[in-house]
Parts: structure tokens; sequence; C-alpha cells
């Protein structure tokens, strides 16, 4: 089997307006070069550049907290243009494409939170869940926070279909995924949880073997 994915291969006629571009505007910086080639790498993208008959546009995406005022400043360096107006991709995505030289693209993106969008996903299931286990899990979830509420959604899932299935079910009621949560939640938010719980006018009772046990879990992994 080959190895890991190294970087994407974009072919050039003007291999250094490419790499210039791609130093100047886009912040790469180049890590190696041979003959005919250069590599360009910030650590999180790598990309070879190779001298040769052009053979398509390269999509690079950019971040962007304010795409429509990122692009003018783009603009301004003369290397780019606009080739259409910012897009509304889905409900939580912006887009806003910029032409460079040598067929190289970028995309200003932004990309809304839940929280900004209020709405909260639903959960990636492999069981059957009861509608008021999914409401309510979708619910509590909203307090973690938002860098490590992906995968404690995730996490709290996979536990409570865990839990399930060691009772012998192939579906997830209410308590079932409270325990789940409970048992992911660090101990130190533990309190925080139970006010949250309360708070949905649930009944605690039933969870406090899983408090009273609780050895302290991670939202993250």
């Amino acid at each position: 089997m080959a190895g890991y994915p190294n970087a994407i291969i974009h072919q050039v006629t003007d291999l250094k307006a490419a790499e210039q571009f791609l130093r100047e505007v886009v912040g790469l910086p180049v890590r190696a070069r041979g003959d005919g080639w250069v590599l360009l790498d910030n650590q999180t993208v790598a990309i070879r550049l190779l001298k040769g008959s052009a053979t398509g546009r390269m999509r690079i995406e950019l971040e962007s907290n304010d795409p429509e005022s990122d692009a003018e400043a783009l603009l301004c360096t003369g290397k780019l243009k606009r080739v259409g107006n910012t897009q509304r991709v889905t409900y939580d995505l912006l887009v806003l494409p910029l032409a460079g030289p040598c067929g190289i693209e970028l995309q200003l993106v932004r990309q809304y939170s839940e929280d900004e969008t209020g709405i909260v996903p639903e959960l990636e299931t492999s069981l059957d869940w009861a509608r008021e286990a999914s409401d309510a899990l979708r619910r509590l979830l909203r307090w973690v926070p938002l860098p490590f509420r992906c995968p404690a959604r995730a996490k709290s899932v996979q536990r409570a279909e865990e839990l399930a299935l060691q009772d012998g079910r192939v579906s997830v009621d209410l308590l079932t995924a409270l325990r789940a949560l409970v048992q992911i939640t660090p101990s130190f938010k533990a309190e925080v949880l139970r006010e949250q719980i309360a708070g949905l006018g649930l009944d605690l009772a039933p969870l406090e073997p899983e408090f009273a046990r609780q050895q302290g879990g991670d939202w993250a992994t």
C-alpha cells in the first residue's frame, strides 16, 4: 500500500509566478525545490508545483470571518480578480471565489457555528432512538463548549448505543442517553450537567448511581 497523502500537485507553465503568488499572497513557505518543481508547505497544506503544460484549476480554501472585506484586501494586491459573488452554499457556509494566476483560485470561506445559526445538528446514529432521547441529548449538548461539542456528540451517541446493546436492546431510550452523557462528562462539570438535566424538567433520581460512580469522563477522546 502507498504511503500517506503528501501534497496536492498542480502543474503550471510559469513556475516562478505560481510560487510567488502562493508565497506572497497565500502565505505558503517553500519547503523544498528541485529541477522543475517546488514544494510549498505550512504544515497544514502542502502543494507541489510542477513546471509543464497547465492542467486546470486548483482551488484553495481560506478561512475568513468577513469574506467581503478580506476579498477587497486581496484584490488590492493586483494578483486576483472576482469571479463571482458571495454564495451561501449551505445554511452554515458562505463562499466567495477569487481567481489568481496559473489556474489558482482562492475560495474565501465563512463557516458559521451551530451557536450562530441556532440550528442543532441531528445525531448520527446506528440504532433506533426514541425521539425524546435524541431531543434531550441534542439540547443538553448545547452547554458543552463549542470546540468540544462535535466529539462530545459523537462520543455520547457511541456510548449510549453501547449501553443499549449491553442491555440487549437495539434502541436507545431517554435514560440510556442520559446515562451515556453522564459517563462521558468530565467530573468537574458534573454539577453543571445536573443543573442542565434538571432544567429540562427531567428526573435526576435514576441517574444518581451514574453520578456516584463517575470516574471523570472526557468529551474529546
